[in-house]
């Protein structure tokens, strides 16, 4: 497996914040021992009523004030789905979308792509 490098944090439509990061040396899991499919990420943010059901590192944050995550919760071992509903529940994704692991790129979270595409759909043609 490929040296870790943080991806990007992801920002959604209402402005959320989160880090979502996949790798075998962090609180993951695969499918298979190959690391080839994803099904629990360790995600940062801040912790709400959506992610009181998430494991917690029980640290209540760790990162510097500085950080554009100051402040957040680290929750390892998050499952796919449940990640995929948080980002649901704050209008999808607007910057970053590139940088989701593959098992999180559905085209229902890629805001960008579905005003595109609800824009084609009223107008008869794609924009």
């Amino acid at each position: 497996m490929k040296p870790f490098e943080p991806a990007p944090h992801i920002i959604c439509a209402d402005g959320f914040r989160i880090s979502i990061q996949a790798h075998s040396d962090l609180y993951c899991s695969y499918a298979d021992d190959q690391c080839t499919q994803l099904t629990e990420v360790e995600i940062a943010c801040k912790a709400s009523e959506e992610t009181k059901a998430l494991p917690s590192d029980g640290f209540g944050g760790g990162f510097p004030d500085s950080s554009e995550l100051s402040g957040c919760e680290v929750f390892g071992y998050s499952p796919i789905a449940a990640v995929k509903q948080i980002l649901k529940n704050h209008g999808g994704v607007v910057e970053n979308f590139e940088h989701l692991p593959k098992e999180l790129q559905d085209p229902a979270l890629d805001s960008n792509k579905a005003v595109a595409d609800q824009w084609a759909v009223c107008l008869g043609f794609a924009i």
